[in-house]
């Protein structure tokens, strides 16, 4: 069994990538949490800052080298681990790591723009029977609404109202995912 914790946070570091023996790719940095809450005067007060260490693996891993910078909120969910250890003067110290499952931006402090990667696979001869023999790039998503016409907006080119969930401009009013 495993606890599953949400952290929002400061990156105190920047996430350092390296890659295990067996080729997996992982990336660790340190993440600051300090409540912050307003009391009955008004007055805001600054709580004990937690601190976390937080590791990712394979695909998110990499994403995250690229993505997050030292000083960035962020929102962490992942299992939480905590060690115990011996310092040289004998006491006792405590680290707190989370094996991150999924690592995001706050957009409580700003904003953040997406952009998917895509992954290549290949496929070698010899391979099981009906398996893909390589990488396909995905096909162009079918055209559903009729192409506007720039002279009459919310008219199609050959002059009757735009359908198809189309608006001005030709955006999809749809709540679907173009996915």
């Amino acid at each position: 069994m495993s606890d599953t914790i949400l952290i929002r946070g400061f990156t105190a570091s920047d996430p350092a990538l390296s890659t295990l023996p067996n080729g997996v790719p992982v990336v660790n940095f340190r993440l600051a949490s300090t409540p912050r809450w307003q009391d009955a005067t008004g007055t805001w007060k600054e709580g004990t800052t937690n601190w976390y260490t937080v590791k990712a693996y394979r695909r998110l891993a990499q994403n995250i080298a690229t993505s997050i910078e030292k000083g960035q909120p962020l929102v962490v969910s992942g299992r939480q681990r905590i060690s115990r250890w011996n310092r040289e003067d004998g006491t006792q110290g405590t680290t707190v790591e989370v094996d991150a499952l999924g690592i995001g931006h706050d957009l409580n402090y700003g904003t953040s723009t997406f952009a998917r990667t895509v992954e290549k696979r290949t496929v070698n001869e010899g391979s099981l029977p009906g398996a893909p023999q390589q990488y396909a790039p995905p096909q162009e998503a079918p055209q559903y609404a009729p192409q506007q016409n720039p002279e009459a907006p919310g008219m199609t080119a050959q002059g009757s109202p735009a359908q198809n969930g189309a608006s001005q401009g030709g955006v999809s009013q749809s709540d679907e995912p173009p996915f």
